[in-house]
């Protein structure tokens, strides 16, 4: 994740500590989560090398209309990719659904 950081910063990003937190929070919650060995170093190289530093460091809403005030300052979308990632196997097994039954593929 470190050096995920430091390319931000190569790359213009100001990473204070609020969002150096938020990713931090986004790697725990999410990449760290994750159990398919393929898919999560897929995953992390993906964040690693191609992703623009803007998406880090961007409020979730240009007009601030649809989400909420947390999500609409700096880090926003990481933030709200971050609360999904906690919310999406709540929401699942809210429903029913269960590891065994979610089919999963190789990639």
């Amino acid at each position: 994740m470190q050096n995920l950081i430091v390319r931000l910063q190569q790359e213009g990003a100001h990473i204070d500590q609020q969002l150096e937190a938020e990713i931090n929070a986004l790697w725990f919650w999410g990449i760290e989560r994750i159990a398919n060995p393929e898919l999560k170093a897929s995953l992390i190289e993906y964040y690693r090398t191609y992703v623009p530093w803007q998406f880090f460091v961007s409020p979730s809403s240009v007009n601030s209309r649809h989400h909420p005030p947390h999500h609409n300052r700096k880090g926003g979308i990481v933030r709200h990719l971050t609360e999904c990632c906690i919310m999406a196997p709540r929401l699942l097994a809210m429903y029913g659904f269960s590891k065994k039954e979610v089919k999963q593929e190789k990639l």
